[in-house]
């Protein structure tokens, strides 16, 4: 009677389906390349910010070192700016002398002074502050900015930085240091070491 329900049906089906084991895999392999992307990202910004600690150390460091030195010129005015008239105190600024003290007007026979070896190693200070600021690793517009600075304070010594005598100890000074100087005194280029010159 019904035969053509005997007939074989035959269904063909295309499953796409895929094991759960291979979403899974998928989805771990996913999230390893995000993770080491965000590990990358992670070390550049670290990287960053160590390097602008350090540079920023590095700034703080040289104002410390420049402000102990601008204390030291607030206590003895007379040596940060000699030219000002301001006299030594124990070097006749108690009888109202002030010119005549002042150490603008001392020249090398006045070396053994108390005045004169304490002005000398108020400019040695100054020199040394000013070689360590060099030494630090600054960003090039902070180096610029202190060389504006450093050279305005050495101008106020350029009569003793011209000095014969003090070319001699030229050679104790960085390089860095000496090119600056080498501007203010015309006899430095004959003590300059071979390795400064350029």
């Amino acid at each position: 009677m019904f035969s053509f329900f005997k007939r074989p049906i035959s269904v063909k089906v295309n499953c796409s389906c895929e094991p759960k084991e291979s979403l899974l895999l998928k989805a771990s392999q996913v999230s390893q390349v995000v993770i080491l992307f965000v590990g990358v990202a992670t070390v550049c910004v670290a990287s960053r910010q160590i390097t602008a600690s350090q540079q920023l150390g590095q700034t703080q460091l040289a104002k410390e070192m420049y402000g102990q030195y601008l204390e030291l010129a607030f206590e003895f005015p007379y040596f940060a700016e000699p030219q000002s008239g301001l006299a030594c105190p124990g070097n006749g600024a108690d009888k109202g002398q002030t010119a005549a003290n002042s150490i603008s007007v001392i020249d090398s026979k006045g070396k053994d002074d108390l005045c004169w070896a304490q002005y000398t190693w108020f400019v040695s200070r100054l020199l040394y502050a000013s070689e360590n600021i060099f030494s630090l690793d600054l960003p090039e517009e902070h180096k610029t900015s202190w060389v504006t600075t450093i050279n305005l304070q050495i101008s106020y010594h350029l009569e003793y930085i011209s000095s014969e005598s003090f070319a001699e100890t030229i050679p104790n000074y960085s390089c860095s240091l000496q090119s600056i100087l080498r501007v203010s005194n015309e006899f430095i280029p004959n003590f300059l070491p071979k390795e400064c010159r350029s």
